[in-house]
């Protein structure tokens, strides 16, 4: 997918139009146009149903690398503590609402090892949109037992 289609809403809305398969490659039109911080283009590929079910590779050493993953989910990337920035929060947040708003799982285990929402919370990442839960059960625990308070421990 070339970097300027993830971040140009028409061209995503023509490309899934014609049955364009827009999470092909190692990067999908979502995590372009969210890199962008393209909040309509997002909401376009999200609206497609083909966006919340991208995967992201993993590939570069110093994202993610304390992950035993080998690919980030939209919420995940979006909420996480890159994003959680001075300079990026404040457009990083209504993508992760909008993902979550959309039916992202913020309980999604990742290879079994990572629960999103537990990372999200013990690394720094954008945790807000997540508390605003209506559904929160702070008692759910992750795959090592965690509560996501104990998590942030």
């Amino acid at each position: 997918m070339p970097e300027r289609a993830g971040a140009n809403t028409e061209m995503v809305r023509n490309l899934i139009k014609y049955g364009t398969d827009i999470n092909l490659g190692d990067t999908s039109a979502l995590f372009t146009a969210f890199a962008s911080h393209d909040l309509p283009t997002v909401e376009t590929i999200v609206d497609s149903r083909a966006g919340l079910n991208a995967r992201r590779k993993a590939n570069n050493p110093h994202e993610f690398e304390r992950l035993p993953v080998s690919e980030i989910p939209p919420l995940h990337c979006a909420a996480s503590c890159p994003n959680n920035t001075k300079t990026r929060r404040g457009s990083a947040l209504p993508i992760v609402r909008l993902f979550l708003e959309k039916g992202a799982d913020p309980y999604e285990i990742i290879n079994g090892q990572v629960m999103v929402m537990h990372d999200i919370f013990a690394n720094g990442g954008s945790v807000e949109p997540l508390f605003e839960l209506p559904s929160l059960d702070l008692e759910h625990r992750d795959p090592l037992g965690r509560t996501l308070l104990l998590t942030g421990c």
